[in-house]
Order: structure tokens, then C-alpha cells, then sequence
């Protein structure tokens, strides 16, 4: 009787902890929004508000052109959660611009919207990703500029001319700024922008169990 007491014991405190840990977890756990450029796979993240998970990142793609689904260059059809002018008021903790074609990228890079969203996110020194042709859009807008970046190798010479100060490297941070080199570098970008959003290394709580060797 005394040994499953005490066994019933450990067991509610073990429950008490985790509880306690799982909280602690969901208090920092961030919210992030995707912004999608119609006809193409251009985005930008951005956090809405709602209940939050263990380790839990609420994404929402919002098409830059409304909230009709987008038909990507290989036939992956996306269905966007809201119209990026529904939610471009929101506060949010990151902003990604993934890359694309030059076409799609200069549809960001022209938009007024787009810009206003990542200047004020610059300025309050927040989050910024943008990968493969992604940082392209910055230049515009002048976001981040002068900050070490990264991007598909065609696109270096432009923004070296904008004033960047450019690295081959596969993956740079650089103050709030996160940008990556393009598909084989994917992983490494999205890794990294969840462990800034998260304020935690997760490739180094979870690279086993993804089976990440790099």
C-alpha cells in the first residue's frame, strides 16, 4: 500500500510539472501569417492572434490579391486564409518573404502595402526572412539596408548596388534580418526563423528526431 502511494505521488507530480512546463512553453510560443503573391509562391509571415500550443507557430497565408486560391508555377494549388489587406494591421512578431520568379517578386516589391508592412517592422527592429529571390523586394523598400544578406546567386550583383553587404553563405542573420540562398537552403531558413521566433535553438531540442545531419 505505502509502495503505491507513493507511486501515485510521483505520478501527480509528474503531472504537476509537465503542466507547469507546458505552460511556460505556451506563454512563448509566436503566431506568424503568410502573405501569398497571386499566380506564384511568394509570401510573407507575419503572427495573428490566437490560442497557442506547445511549440505552436499559427501561420495564415494571405493573398496579396485577395483570398481566391493561387495556382503556384507547378500546379500546386494554395488556398489563402485571408486577403493580406484584411490583416496588414496586425502586429506581428516575423515577416518572411519567400522567393519566386523575378515576376512574382516584383509584384512585392511594388507593392505599397507589402512595403509599409515590412518598414514598419524594420523599424521596430522585428523579424524579417526573405529567401531565394525574396530579398530582391527589399530593395525598394530599403529594408535592412547595409545589413549582411543572402540570396539566389543571380540576384547579387543587385543587391550588392542597392548597398547590402553581400554573403555567400548559405543562411545569414543579421540583426532582425534572416535571409537564405534558395530550395536546397530551405530547411536551414526555416529552422532558423522558428528558433528566432521562438527564442529557443529547435534544431538543437528536435535536428535528431527531424533527422537533420547538417
Amino acid at each position: 500500500m505505502q509502495l503505491e502511494a507513493r507511486a501515485k505521488s510521483a505520478a501527480l507530480k509528474h503531472k504537476l510539472e509537465s503542466s507547469k512546463s507546458t505552460h511556460a512553453l505556451e506563454m512563448q510560443a509566436t503566431q506568424l501569417a503568410m502573405v501569398i503573391e497571386q499566380s506564384k509562391i511568394q509570401a510573407v509571415l507575419m503572427p495573428l492572434k490566437s490560442e497557442t500550443l506547445l511549440y505552436y507557430i499559427k501561420v495564415t497565408l494571405a493573398g496579396l490579391n485577395g483570398a481566391a486560391p493561387v495556382k503556384c508555377s507547378r500546379d500546386v494549388v494554395l488556398l489563402p486564409d485571408a486577403a493580406l489587406a484584411d490583416v496588414a494591421e496586425e502586429k506581428y512578431d516575423l515577416i518572411v518573404v519567400p522567393g519566386g520568379n523575378s515576376t512574382s517578386v516584383k509584384q512585392l516589391a511594388e507593392s505599397s502595402l507589402v512595403g509599409k508592412m515590412l518598414k514598419s517592422q524594420d523599424e521596430s527592429s522585428l523579424l524579417i526572412g526573405a529567401i531565394c529571390a525574396g530579398p530582391k523586394s527589399f530593395i525598394p523598400h530599403k529594408i535592412g539596408l547595409g545589413k549582411v544578406v543572402t540570396s539566389y546567386p543571380l540576384f547579387k550583383q543587385d543587391m550588392e548596388a542597392a548597398g547590402y553587404k553581400y554573403s555567400e553563405e548559405r543562411l545569414c542573420i543579421d540583426g532582425n534580418i534572416i535571409t537564405s540562398r534558395g530550395p536546397g537552403t530551405a530547411l536551414e531558413f526555416a529552422l532558423a526563423c522558428a528558433s528566432a521566433t521562438l527564442g529557443k535553438d529547435f534544431k538543437a531540442e528536435h535536428g535528431a528526431a527531424m533527422l537533420i545531419n547538417f
